[in-house]
């Protein structure tokens, strides 16, 4: 079986030198003049169309998908900043790569998914190993999406979905995904790899709760608007330090997060699925997942030792599941809020390169800082916050 993959970074401050030095890193990493497809994630200093384009020339138009992110991961490092272009190209003859995408997340996210299932057919697909999906950060309800794009597959779980939300800069202003030449908003980009190959996927997260049991009692999508009877912004506020009141919300939520029991397929994955908060409004607090009324749940915060624990954790975990094999290419998804606002950048770095040392270091590995992170598990295709969820293809 054959599947070349490389992966170029830049960081020049230039939008069309960055995409083009990032593409041609990728290409000569690869050994190879023209790819079969492209992933691209730049971060948000950028105007983002000249950076695509910029690819696309270097990669002969190939077809494309990605995100916009806070930071790019790789090999052995992460720069979180606001120039930082990373393109991973890949080729094979036995392995296919089919993109398609849709618009209109925040209007109705199951009916995005069914277009982006309508174009992609993937429920026709017999030998599907997965579907790599980047959504808006902003607008996300992934029941919706997921409800579209399996609308005509057995189950939700029928393909494994990878992936994660575009993030920008901690602005919370706009995020954008890529599909071929085209940057858009409030949509999300798929793609389904099918052929011969296995995927393999593990995830972690590193809160801890910090209240009593707390129950959803009013709820619309994914607007949660009472917590035990009272607004839920006013309980939310009790979880809150001084400065956080006095703070803005976009600079608070990143150390307050909801965790909700997790059940009990996913005993090996932790106690707790968390939930990220978004945004606010006058009434209610947003999360990118449904919340049904009834659901139970903790306030929750990051942890230092809970972060570095998981990692070596999941670096177990992938051990057994890689069975020695090194991947085509490893993706690290991994949380925005698991990168310099709550590390320091030399611990972070030692953080990423003793997981990916653990993990395997021979493997070709790209990544992003997302507001979230979609991955499987127990078989069951889940959303994730707070998280960093490694895919192997191999």
């Amino acid at each position: 079986m054959s599947l070349i993959t490389g992966v170029g970074f830049s960081t020049n401050r230039n939008p069309q030198q960055a995409g083009m030095e990032a593409a041609q890193n990728a290409l000569a990493d690869a050994g190879i003049e023209t790819p079969d497809f492209v992933f691209l994630f730049a971060t948000v200093g950028y105007k983002q169309e000249p950076v695509l384009h910029a690819v696309l020339e270097a990669t002969g138009n190939a077809p494309l998908s990605g995100c916009s992110g806070e930071g790019i991961i790789f090999s052995g490092e992460v720069h979180e900043t606001n120039f930082g272009v990373l393109v991973t190209v890949v080729k094979s003859d036995e392995i296919s790569f089919t993109n398609a995408y849709a618009v209109g997340m925040s209007e109705n996210a199951e009916a995005m998914g069914k277009e982006i299932a309508d174009q992609l057919q993937h429920h026709k697909a017999d030998d599907a190993v997965s579907l790599l999906v980047f959504g808006d950060g902003l607008t996300l309800n992934f029941d919706g999406m997921m409800r579209g794009l399996m609308y005509q597959c057995s189950s939700l779980d029928a393909i494994p979905v990878m992936g994660g939300t575009a993030s920008d800069d901690w602005s919370f202003s706009a995020t954008y995904q890529y599909y071929n030449d085209k940057v858009f908003k409030d949509g999300a980009v798929a793609t389904l790899i099918c052929g011969e190959a296995e995927m393999y996927n593990a995830s972690r997260h590193g809160c801890v709760p910090i209240s009593e049991e707390l129950t959803v009692t009013k709820s619309v999508e994914n607007r949660i608007l009472e917590i035990d009877g009272r607004s839920a912004l006013e309980v939310i506020d009790e979880y809150l330090t001084t400065e956080e009141k006095e703070g803005e919300w976009s600079a608070t939520n990143v150390y307050l997060a909801i965790g909700v029991r997790a059940p009990e397929f996913m005993e090996k994955y932790d106690d707790y699925l968390i939930r990220f908060m978004p945004m606010r409004d006058q009434e209610a607090v947003y999360v990118p997942a449904e919340i049904a009324e009834g659901t139970k749940f903790y306030m929750t915060r990051r942890d230092h030792e809970k972060i570095a624990a998981g990692n070596q954790r999941l670096a177990e975990q992938m051990q057994q599941g890689l069975k020695g094999r090194v991947p085509r290419f490893m993706l690290q998804i991994e949380c925005i809020g698991r990168g310099k606002v709550i590390f320091e950048d030399s611990e972070k770095q030692q953080l990423l390169k003793d997981m990916q040392q653990a993990v395997c270091p021979d493997a070709k590995w790209f990544g992003l800082y997302t507001y979230g992170e979609f991955g499987p598990v127990g078989g069951v295709n889940s959303f994730h916050n707070y998280s960093l969820v490694l895919t192997a293809i191999m």
